[in-house]
């Protein structure tokens, strides 16, 4: 909020900074971009002089932003790599709008992040497997470095009493990952159903392991603790498999 107003009145939290601002990206950048008519120069602040329409211009947790649709696009242009999970961040957290991404984008054909984001949305329909977050497109690379077999993502387990869906499974090492993400998993009425899933997993020899985002940032560390978890885990029989539904990684 800080940035955007001291670039003046008319002033929006912009490109990657905006996606990081909705929850579509990790913005790793020390600047801040800021969408202004005004000539500004500021120390941190990365200005931006776009064409803008009311229907570019929102507000997310009371700062003046661009519009998601209007930042996925900035976001294709500045941050190719980070497109594929915006775009499905924007369907778990409820932002998807594919007639304003047409829109934004029909309004802006000379963009650089026009042709990017087309692939990425037909990108969307395409088969293979679907990660919930960011986060967890970023933690299968880690498990793979630490020598872990491809698990089953997005993974249905039947269990006594009702099948739960969880975000990564190793049958073979009797093991689940959960990819929090702070916002699908905060609140104490939260944080008590994750721990009864957790129990109920113990209950038939399912180790369940939980990751936060900030877990991400030691890469290294990651894969040293998985790599010890699988050594551990193979040097013991494995125990019987319950019968589950999913898709490998």
């Amino acid at each position: 909020m800080a940035a955007v107003l001291a670039c003046g009145p008319g002033s929006l939290l912009a490109g990657p900074s905006a996606g990081a601002h909705y929850g579509l990206i990790a913005n790793a950048s020390g600047r801040i971009d800021v969408a202004t008519p005004q000539r500004v120069r500021r120390p941190g602040i990365r200005t931006l002089a776009p064409t803008l329409t009311d229907n570019d211009r929102a507000r997310h947790h009371q700062i003046p932003c661009t519009s998601v649709a209007r930042t996925i696009l900035d976001i294709a242009a500045a941050r190719p790599g980070a497109l594929t999970g915006a775009l499905e961040q924007t369907e778990i957290l409820g932002f998807f709008d594919l007639v304003a991404i047409e829109d934004v984008m029909a309004r802006n054909a000379g963009h650089r992040g026009v042709r990017r984001l087309r692939q990425g949305l037909a990108a969307m329909i395409e088969s293979g497997p679907r990660f919930r977050s960011e986060f967890e497109r970023r933690f299968l690379p880690i498990t793979r470095a630490a020598g872990l077999p491809d698990p089953l993502v997005n993974h249905s387990i039947a269990l006594p009493g009702g099948s739960i869906e969880v975000d990564f499974y190793w049958p073979g090492l009797r093991l689940v990952v959960e990819a929090d993400g702070y916002q699908f998993h905060n609140g104490r009425q939260q944080f008590r159903r994750d721990r009864r899933r957790d129990r109920r997993l113990a209950a038939v020899g399912i180790r369940c392991l939980r990751f936060v985002w900030d877990d991400l940032a030691d890469h290294t560390a990651l894969v040293t603790e998985l790599r010890r978890l699988r050594e551990t885990t193979e040097a013991s029989p494995p125990g019987t498999e319950l019968s589950s539904r999913g898709r490998r990684g």
